[in-house]
């Protein structure tokens, strides 16, 4: 018991509302009956106490003007106590709270509560979730009790006695079997589930449920999603490359069985998925026998099944780095939970230990040998780079270099490390040839961002005499760095210019990029420019041509961006191109 139940049962002072939400949730947890009668007969007064409070606080309740906390305070308690008390309790509030006359008052906040406990007033969610799972609870108890344990017991083994993935189609003629024997629905089963578990398992209802619904999931992982799995089926259709079904089949747990199901369950909507199902069976049924040659399989309860009875640390290794994603400690613990429910308590903590500890050792070698061969790629990459080449007159930066010996930036970095070990007197050489380049292009970038802060404030001069405005797109043809960059280095100017750089911070505040371009929408939509005061609509090749042109200038392709290069597209002065202009 907690210290707020307590507080209830001895009907202490300071009691408060989130002391009987506490106490409430520990009332759903015990199971000594005096104790719980105990509990309620103090618990009315608690709850009388509070409403009384609070009711005259609100006006026109319970259909107040204004839904606020205290509204929904009054709701809770309310909802509260015909949980625990049911209609009995209205007489008592009729006789105990102040100006009430009827039940409408309680009838109407019951609903109100339930459609507002997922607002953000209070935290109610989970608790009215346990409220509902408790009061299921002793419904079933009270409906299924003399239902045979016999049969409420195969129930429970059958809907979680799976040994693995691949068994559906045996699994649903099995339930089919018991439903017919028993003349039960699947809504019944699953009844029956739930109350062998409370009744003979002392399993929560919500833990059950859990289960019932990890299985459900499994099983029925396309049953309501008729575009994403006829997509996926039309690409097996399409294809005769088993790898690229190999990749299907594993990316999207797919069995024979859950083709089957779905093709039967949507047979009248496309007649093309029947007509091809022995070939799709086909193609999955290859797939699967590939992939399991890999050691590779289509659902995480096959790969631990398979790490279960295997010590071959090789193998498991293998199993390991094909599913990674799939063995996860929570995976293992409902693996156990739904697969291998007939062992008792001590024999699953075992068996946990043991698949936690085989996947962790196989991670940790995975890891030692990923390292390893980590060390032998730098060390076989760093043998086929010559750094004397580095040295030339005609690599002027590292990016050439990197270009030269088909590299990136970050392997570099790392053998240019190795360098300083292996040859350091050509390392130093190197080095100093970096420092005196960097040098030279701060100079030339400096250079650059002058003439760019100065086209910002003065204008672009054309040749006819006559200035235009400098535009985002003239920026982007100009340079890469970006706004804070672009300030940072003008900022070094010994002899900066105040109302420049107040300028310069203007325009880039004026085009602030915030809206990417929607390439399809703009190139299937339809785009009118006015023209030298002509309208003028863009045709989809123009619209296409700009934006190959800015993808291979490396531009962002924002919507200003954009339509300052169309316009001048147009007007046939920013491509290099020839280009005859003819407005209708």
């Amino acid at each position: 018991m907690n210290i707020s139940f307590n507080k209830i049962i001895n009907l202490e002072k300071d009691i408060s509302i989130d002391d009987l939400k506490d106490a409430l949730e520990d009332f759903l947890t015990i199971e000594d009956e005096k104790l719980k009668e105990e509990f309620l007969s103090k618990c009315k007064n608690v709850i009388i106490s509070f409403l009384n409070k609070l009711l005259p606080m609100v006006d026109e309740y319970p259909a107040s003007i204004s839904y606020n906390k205290t509204a929904f305070k009054i709701d809770r308690l309310l909802y509260w106590a015909n949980f625990l008390y049911g209609d009995s309790i209205f007489p008592l509030f009729n006789r105990n709270i102040q100006n009430v006359k009827d039940n409408s008052l309680y009838l109407y906040s019951l609903a109100r509560y339930r459609n507002n406990v997922n607002i953000d007033l209070f935290d109610d969610k989970e608790l009215l979730l346990d409220l509902d799972m408790y009061t299921k609870s002793n419904e079933l108890k009270s409906k299924y009790s003399d239902i045979s344990k016999d049969v409420l017991e195969d129930a429970y083994y059958l809907y979680f006695s799976l040994n693995n993935f691949l068994d559906k189609e045996d699994y649903e003629e099995r339930k089919r079997k018991f439903m017919a024997k028993n003349n039960i629905g699947p809504s019944i089963l699953k009844d029956y589930v739930e109350a062998y578990g409370i009744l003979y398992l002392n399993t929560p209802l919500k833990k059950i449920d859990k289960m019932i619904k990890l299985v459900d999931n499994n099983h029925f992982y396309f049953s309501n999603d008729f575009f994403k799995f006829g997509g996926i089926l039309n690409d097996i259709i399409n294809s005769n490359d088993i790898n690229y079904i190999k990749t299907i089949v594993y990316n999207n747990h797919l069995s024979s069985y859950g083709v089957k199901s779905f093709i039967e369950k949507y047979k009248f909507y496309n007649k093309k998925y029947t007509d091809n199902l022995d070939s799709i069976i086909e193609k999955v049924n290859l797939a699967i026998k590939l992939l399991e040659k890999e050691h590779k399989y289509i659902h995480y309860s096959i790969a631990l099944m398979k790490i279960e009875k295997c010590n071959d640390m090789e193998e498991i290794k293998m199993i390991v780095k094909n599913n990674i994603t799939y063995l996860t400690n929570n995976n293992v613990e409902i693996f156990i939970r739904n697969y291998r429910i007939i062992l008792d308590d001590k024999k699953k903590q075992e068996l946990e230990e043991q698949l936690l500890s085989k996947i962790e050792q196989a991670k940790e070698e995975i890891k030692k040998e990923g390292v390893l061969e980590k060390e032998r790629r730098k060390e076989n990459l760093y043998n086929s780079v010559d750094f004397n080449i580095f040295l030339s007159s005609d690599i002027k930066s590292k990016d050439d270099f990197c270009k030269l010996m088909d590299i990136g930036e970050n392997d570099f970095n790392a053998l240019f490390s190795m360098l300083e070990v292996k040859d350091n007197e050509l390392y130093l050489k190197i080095k100093e040839k970096m420092q005196s380049l960097q040098g030279q292009r701060y100079v030339v970038l400096l250079n650059k961002v002058n003439d760019i802060a100065n086209k910002i404030t003065n204008g672009i001069k054309l040749e006819d005499g006559s200035k235009r405005n400098f535009e985002i797109l003239d920026y982007f043809l100009s340079t890469k760095l970006d706004f804070d960059n672009f300030i940072d280095l003008y900022t070094r100017n010994k002899n900066i210019d105040v109302a420049s750089l107040k300028s310069i911070k203007m325009f880039f505040r004026s085009n602030k990029l915030t809206s990417k371009l929607n390439i399809k929408q703009e190139l299937d939509g339809k785009t009118i420019f006015m023209i030298d005061n002509t309208p003028y609509e863009v045709t989809r090749d123009e619209k296409e041509e700009v934006i190959k042109y800015l993808e291979e200038k490396e531009i962002p392709i924002y919507i200003k961006i954009y339509k300052q290069a169309l316009k001048r597209h147009i007007k046939g002065n920013l491509i290099e191109k020839d280009k005859t202009l003819s407005l209708n």
